[in-house]
């Protein structure tokens, strides 16, 4: 299932973003054991030349378990979001993508963050 929407965040400083920057937003999700290792956006973007962003999800537990998790994107003064369930067996770890309908280009150039988190929703 996926779900995007994109909102204005000026309040927060993204749109005076000048480096690319990424980074975990939550080392662990609420109500479950998976944890964020790794934000990272993919040199070149994916396949259509489009801005992607990618996470490392782990599952540290001795049990299966299942999130959403919620990839942002910070694209000069906006934030993209999109929404991916993921599952990790025991003691594994996953990486999940999710691509935004802006340029790998023009987010390079209107300055790009990223970040992601987990929830049980």
């Amino acid at each position: 299932m996926e779900w995007s929407r994109r909102r204005t965040v000026r309040a927060c400083g993204l749109g005076a973003l000048a480096a690319l920057t990424a980074s975990a937003g939550c080392l662990g999700g609420e109500g479950t054991p998976l944890r964020v290792e790794r934000v990272w956006l993919p040199e070149g973007g994916d396949d259509a030349g489009n801005l992607a962003v990618r996470a490392r999800v782990a599952n540290p537990s001795g049990s299966r378990a299942s999130a959403n998790l919620y990839l942002y994107a910070g694209v000069g003064g906006d934030t993209l979001v999109r929404r991916r369930s993921v599952t990790v067996d025991a003691g594994a770890t996953t990486d999940v993508t999710a691509s935004f309908d802006v340029s790998y280009e023009t987010a390079l150039a209107q300055g790009v963050s990223a970040r992601a988190d987990l929830h049980r929703d």
